[in-house]
């Protein structure tokens, strides 16, 4: 596994612990451990740090269409990069609430306040509240097998590597000695939704910590062949 632990290590950031602080703790007051201390800021800051992994929004019926069934027409979009954003995805879903589902590998909160780590999140596939989860389409079934927002982080990788790095995330869920041994705390699946409304922008965010949340957005980057 010696291949997974070199990505795994690639994917973490190089920032520094927060050995020291404690010292003040005597005579500061919370307040201003927090403001005095960098190593302090810097470790609740990797701990609320958090990415746009997914855009969506309720689009009209195409012309012509014919489903009798309540059902909501979904565009997502996942970003790639800051202020990158490729053509959306579009889905049917049946009923009035959208559920979007996703592998998350989750790594110990003091790796993460240290910047050593933050949680990975490989999306699964979309589904409506009349529907049975399998019965899901795949979000983005022709992308990469690596996530394009993990494509930098894999770039020294080799292909094979990352590919089946990605494709066996879900055998670390088995793998206690593996999970110990990279600093890894669950690994399992988790889901977003919302019943949205028409005319809005939702932006789904993932936390360093592994939480996957939704809120409306002001807008969203340029989709990259509109530029």
């Amino acid at each position: 596994m010696k291949w997974a632990t070199r990505a795994i290590v690639l994917v973490a950031a190089a920032i520094a612990g927060v050995g020291g602080f404690f010292w003040w703790a005597g005579t500061h007051t919370l307040q201003s451990l927090v403001h005095e201390n960098q190593a302090l800021q810097q470790a609740i800051s990797n701990l609320q740090q958090e990415e746009v992994v997914a855009y969506l929004r309720v689009v009209p019926d195409a012309p012509g269409q014919t489903i009798t069934e309540p059902h909501l027409r979904v565009e997502v979009q996942e970003p790639s990069g800051p202020e990158k954003l490729p053509q959306p995805q579009t889905y049917v879903v049946f009923g009035e609430e959208v559920f979007l589902e996703g592998a998350v590998v989750k790594f110990d909160n003091q790796l993460v306040s240290d910047g050593k780590a933050r949680a990975l999140l490989l999306w699964r596939r979309i589904y409506g509240d009349e529907e049975r989860p399998a019965e899901g389409a795949q979000l983005w079934p022709d992308q990469p097998k690596v996530p394009a927002r993990y494509e930098s982080a894999f770039s020294e990788v080799p292909a094979r590597v990352s590919q089946q790095f990605w494709a066996k995330v879900w055998q670390l869920a088995h793998d206690p000695e593996q999970q110990q041994q990279q600093g890894i705390v669950a690994v399992y699946g988790s889901s977003v939704s919302i019943r949205p409304r028409a005319n809005t922008l939702y932006m789904v965010l993932f936390t360093a910590q592994g939480q996957l949340y939704l809120r409306p957005a002001a807008h969203a980057p340029v989709a990259d062949s509109a530029r």
